[in-house]
């Protein structure tokens, strides 16, 4: 687990919200804090999508505009937390680097949190698995992971 300061805010809300460097997460949750907190639960309605739903959360992608339409507006919000899953697909890919198989099956979840408030956006990287490791280099690799996406986006950080 690591933690960092995005350096320019306004470039990283614009590559989250307009741009399609993230649609390769899932949303977790999401939350805005303007003139109402509004959230958003992530799960899939499984009902919504009758027989296509597949994994647990929906895609960045799939909500994207519709969380940016409820931040457009003359003042920024108070506060904006957001919670970011890897795809499944990634998932795999990374812990098969460690020789882990099955990490979708095992439900391996690798998060970010995200969380704006006074002008700043911090980040800290998560891990969640079912099983037992005695080692930490899942979360040292989804650190690596994220700091080069990061990156090779051209999104500056300065570690906290």
């Amino acid at each position: 687990m690591i933690a960092f300061k995005i350096v320019d805010v306004k470039d990283f809300m614009n590559k989250l919200l307009i741009g399609e460097v993230f649609d390769n997460f899932l949303l977790v949750s999401f939350e805005i804090t303007n003139y109402a907190k509004i959230t958003i639960d992530g799960v899939k309605n499984e009902a919504w999508y009758e027989d296509e739903a597949s994994g647990r959360y929906v895609a960045w992608k799939e909500v994207r505009d519709k969380i940016s339409s409820l931040l457009k507006g003359d003042r920024v919000p108070l506060g904006i937390k957001g919670v970011f899953r890897l795809s499944e697909e990634n998932t795999d890919k990374t812990a098969a680097k460690l020789g882990i198989k099955d990490a979708v099956e095992k439900d391996y979840g690798l998060f970010f949190t995200l969380k704006f408030e006074k002008g700043e956006i911090n980040i800290v990287t998560g891990v969640s698995v079912t099983d037992f490791l005695m080692s930490k280099q899942i979360g040292n690799l989804w650190d690596e992971d994220l700091l080069k996406f990061l990156k090779y986006y051209q999104i500056a950080v300065e570690m906290l």
